[in-house]
């Protein structure tokens, strides 16, 4: 199944990915599983949902640096900049060559400059 995901996910298959990944998480949470749910609930605007589940992905492996910049990316949607910060920096502590979160933290700090 994993494999399945992995190929429809290089796709973009979000619709038929999702649908595994419910089924594979019902068997057995794992990272994986709760990672790809929270990713596509972001990119399908379903911010609480996404958190949830990248949350969990988290307490499977808290070194993920892309499930902490897609969690920065729900709470920048939730116009929670400040949680969006500190999450980015932890993606950014684990890789810092990540040219997204990097580009993230200086868009989230050129907003809250603006905001003050």
């Amino acid at each position: 199944p994993t494999y399945t995901v992995t190929a429809l996910l290089q796709v973009k298959d979000y619709d038929d990915a999702y649908n595994f990944l419910l089924k594979m998480n019902a068997n057995e949470q794992s990272a994986f599983t709760n990672k790809w749910l929270g990713i596509i609930e972001l990119y399908k605007n379903r911010f609480v949902s996404s958190i949830k589940y990248l949350t969990l992905s988290l307490k499977f492996d808290n070194n993920d640096a892309q499930v902490w910049y897609n969690l920065a990316g729900d709470y920048v949607n939730e116009n929670n900049y400040n949680k969006a910060l500190e999450t980015v920096n932890k993606a950014i502590s684990i890789s810092p060559d990540y040219r997204e979160a990097l580009a993230l933290r200086n868009q989230l700090l050129m907003a809250m400059k603006s905001i003050k």
